[in-house]
């Protein structure tokens, strides 16, 4: 994906299912249905395990276990976390997000309306 096309997900399921792929390596993330539970996502972890799809998108507890996978990830990828107005005004603020590899001069900037819709997307284009 590119930077355009990760700047559109929205906080969701599907957002999820791509941060649990290409981030923790889930397999088979699909939708199913547990009778009078209702429909959930799951996926195969890397336990081995079907297991429900955590809400990375929307759960800033979620969203914080890719921060630190993404700094114990073979690349090392740090993380800055900030609030921040491009135009100086209080109505103006979002969420931003940057993530490097540890020696990259390269940094991956997103902002969003939330931590960790930030958090996903810049993940999404650092791994």
């Amino acid at each position: 994906m590119n930077a355009v096309q990760v700047s559109e997900l929205k906080a969701g399921h599907d957002l999820d299912a791509l941060i649990a792929e290409k981030v923790f390596g889930w397999k088979n993330v699909h939708e199913h249905s547990f009778g009078n539970a209702g429909m959930y996502w799951v996926g195969d972890s890397p336990r081995g395990t079907m297991d429900r799809l955590p809400r990375y998108s929307k759960e800033i507890s979620e969203a914080w276990r890719v921060v630190e996978t993404l700094e114990n990830h073979p690349m090392e990828y740090l993380t800055d976390i900030n609030r921040i107005s491009n135009e100086g005004t209080k109505e103006t603020l979002v969420w931003a997000a940057r993530i490097r590899a540890v020696g990259s001069e390269r940094y991956i900037y997103v902002d969003a309306e939330t931590v960790p819709l930030a958090i996903c997307r810049a993940a999404l284009l650092a791994v």
